[in-house]
């Protein structure tokens, strides 16, 4: 197949394009969050252009298990993006060299970053001991509690999540003995764009969404984590 063929689908993703239900198609294959989605998207876009019997799409469906978002969910990434480690490496290097560094140069303007990282670390660590966050203006427990437990950076991501619950609603899709299936999203959202989550009252409380945060993050682990700490602490005491 010739690469004209894919010209449309490229040029979607590019400003002033018109062909917004092409650009929102493709951009539903990558992000799908359902593997029935996905498939549903692809088909669409093969029979919409057809491509159906092109090999490289074929080579690329039968590895989709490895870049479609649907298939890994349960896969435990730390909160890292695809482009996370370039992203990180250029902001460590960024004043220090450029495209023109001569090697002999790197290795001294390497240690500079690297002396630069290490003092920027202890200026953090220095004012997250010395240092209480600004509260929130809130009596609710869980607010009071993270200013203790978090650092300052984390504080802040805690009150943003935390403000824009207010915005948010919920609809029940389904009840199935403990398990409640409801539809979240905001006030002002297109309900279209609503995640579902899945609710299983038993004796541990599990709480699971569509987009599987918890689990890429590592906020599920973390959970273990503390109740294996508090086990052994309940052993030791």
């Amino acid at each position: 197949m010739k690469p004209s063929k894919f010209t449309k689908i490229v040029n979607a993703f590019r400003a002033g394009e018109e062909d917004q239900p092409t650009r929102v198609q493709c951009s539903a294959i990558v992000k799908s969050q359902y593997v029935e989605e996905f498939e549903s998207v692809w088909e669409t876009l093969k029979e919409k252009y057809h491509i159906e019997d092109d090999s490289w799409l074929g080579n690329m469906f039968k590895s989709r298990r490895h870049w479609v978002k649907a298939y890994l969910k349960d896969t435990f990434f730390s909160g890292m993006t695809t482009s996370g480690r370039s992203e990180s490496t250029h902001s460590f290097f960024y004043g220090f060299v450029n495209a023109k560094t001569m090697l002999n140069e790197f290795v001294v303007q390497y240690d500079k970053a690297m002396s630069s990282q290490r003092s920027a670390e202890k200026d953090q660590d220095f004012r997250t001991f010395n240092s209480k966050p600004t509260l929130y203006s809130s009596d609710h427990p869980i607010v009071e509690m993270a200013a203790t437990c978090y650092t300052q950076n984390i504080y802040a991501i805690v009150i943003k999540e935390w403000k824009a619950s207010f915005d948010c609603r919920y609809e029940i899709l389904s009840t199935y003995g403990v398990k409640v299936i409801y539809r979240v999203g905001f006030l002002k959202g297109n309900t279209e764009n609503w995640k579902s989550i899945e609710y299983n009252v038993s004796s541990d409380i599990f709480v699971t969404c569509a987009c599987a945060r918890t689990l890429q993050d590592g906020r599920d682990s973390f959970d273990e984590i503390n109740k294996i700490d508090a086990i052994l602490n309940g052993l030791l005491e």
